[in-house]
């Protein structure tokens, strides 16, 4: 993980066969070797790879975009219902 640069809670886009891709978080794993990862048997269905199979992967930025907008929307939204105005 220190090669690739990634830290626990990072968001990474798994890209798998036929153009499957799906978003998981990265945490870490002592017990697998360093070349492997380590991912359950839903993530292997969505991205129609079995055991031993090659996935690429890119660090992914726009869950946390997504959640800013979230917030800033739902703090716009409590500001007009404390003034009165709906």
């Amino acid at each position: 993980m220190d090669e690739l640069q990634l830290f626990r809670g990072d968001t990474v886009l798994l890209k798998g066969k036929r153009r499957k891709e799906t978003v998981c978080l990265v945490l870490s794993d002592d017990t697998v070797p360093q070349d492997k990862i380590r991912m359950n048997r839903c993530v292997r269905n969505n991205l129609r790879v079995r055991l031993g199979d090659i996935v690429r992967f890119v660090k992914y930025y726009r869950i946390l975009q997504l959640l800013l907008c979230l917030f800033c929307s739902s703090d716009e939204y409590d500001r007009n219902n404390i003034d009165g105005s709906q």
